[in-house]
């Protein structure tokens, strides 16, 4: 198996289970990247290796792959409530399964 097909796994896997303790949930939730883009106001991610941005693993390429694995302990997905909008549901940034989503 290539090893950026190894390292994009690791990402969709590790995003997965960020996204889901955010969410306050234990279980994993496949992540829709460009909903989460989509609300940058809303959804972030910190902790990310200086002037690399969150986006889906297939735009990184294998040197940042392995440098967001090298600091994966302190990253975290944050979403912030803003009550003066409709709050954002789960299951708008989120599909039901850890699968990732299609690639055209």
């Amino acid at each position: 198996m290539p090893e950026s097909l190894n390292e994009e796994r690791w990402w969709i896997s590790f995003s997965a289970k960020k996204f889901a303790e955010a969410l306050g949930s234990t279980e994993a939730k496949a992540l829709l990247y460009q909903k989460f883009e989509g609300h940058a106001n809303d959804l972030y991610v910190e902790g990310l290796p200086e002037n690399i941005l969150f986006r889906s693993p297939s735009w990184y390429g294998i040197p940042r792959l392995e440098n967001i694995i090298q600091v994966g302990n302190r990253i975290k997905f944050l979403i912030k409530s803003n009550s003066s909008r409709t709050p954002l549901s789960p299951s708008r940034l989120s599909s039901s399964s850890t699968t990732p989503p299609h690639k055209p």
